[in-house]
């Protein structure tokens, strides 16, 4: 039953990338982040964003184009796109009276926040009965990706793997915290492959009004064990909050096959190298758990 669950699958056409919005605008757990005044500094650059620090917490600023993160704020795109140039990790940032400052060996960077649009970015529990979930278009679509192909998670090789995701799956709560254990912090990159699989699980938990108890489970865990960057994704998801295209792709589980699942779909798959496939492969074992 193990060999035939993990061999499930084929293969998915995914649509272009579409942006859900253009407009400067923040998350709700961001500004809890910020507080009323900060003194941080830079974590991290990439190419078209950065990660600031604010005590033991993480602040993702990405351009206007981009979808809004979970912790995150979208920015005017020309500002920052100057200041990726030049700014390093470990330059001050500096939030005070509606205003972010990033300084760096340039200059100073402002961003003031006092017009820009806040976004609840609340997980929202599903309209569906645990009785429809087995049923959903969206399990049906996504249980045919071809995980085994795209997933940074080897479950069709190592056992050990395989056998912390059917438990996961089967919803063998004693073997909870061993799997969340097993798999936290395994993989490489930012976010590694396990911790994408147990943000997806976590997300599909709370989708579906089953998360307390793995809450509980995951609370316990030694989050020491990862990058800074998935704990950050967590502690916001453990508030209950999520990202723009995740919530996007959480909302077709009560649609029929269509082109905007298909986006949706597309748009969370193209997350980092194998995070989106880690991350679905997550949420379809979680969908998988939910009893009737």
């Amino acid at each position: 039953m193990l060999r035939r669950w993990v061999l499930m699958q084929t293969n998915a056409n995914i649509p272009q990338k579409t942006c859900l919005q253009t407009r400067p605008r923040t998350s709700a757990y961001a500004r809890r982040v910020l507080g009323t005044w900060s003194m941080g500094r830079i974590h991290s650059v990439f190419s078209s964003s950065l990660n600031l620090e604010f005590g033991d917490k993480l602040l993702h600023l990405a351009k206007a184009d981009a979808p809004l993160v979970s912790f995150g704020i979208c920015v005017d795109a020309q500002t920052l796109t100057s200041a990726l140039r030049v700014c390093c990790a470990g330059d001050t940032a500096v939030y005070q009276k509606q205003r972010l400052m990033l300084y760096s060996r340039e200059g100073v960077f402002t961003f003031p926040l006092d017009a820009v649009s806040q976004v609840d970015l609340r997980v929202r529990q599903s309209a569906l009965a645990p009785s429809e979930v087995a049923s959903s278009a969206l399990l049906d679509q996504i249980k045919a990706l071809p995980f085994a192909e795209k997933c940074g998670l080897d479950f069709t090789l190592d056992s050990d793997i395989a056998r912390c995701l059917y438990a996961l799956q089967t919803n063998n709560t004693d073997e909870w915290h061993k799997a969340a254990s097993f798999l936290l912090g395994r993989g490489l990159g930012l976010t590694p492959a396990g911790d994408d699989f147990l943000y997806g699980y976590t997300l599909a938990k709370l989708r579906y009004g089953d998360a307390k108890d793995w809450m509980t489970a995951m609370d316990a865990l030694d989050w020491k064990r990862t990058t800074a960057i998935s704990t950050a994704y967590y502690r916001a998801l453990q508030s209950g909050f999520s990202s723009e295209n995740w919530l996007a792709f959480c909302s077709q589980d009560i649609q029929p096959r269509g082109p905007e699942m298909d986006r949706a779909l597309g748009n969370v798959l193209r997350c980092g190298h194998t995070s989106g496939y880690d991350t679905v492969l997550g949420f379809t074992t979680g969908m998988q758990s939910i009893k009737p």
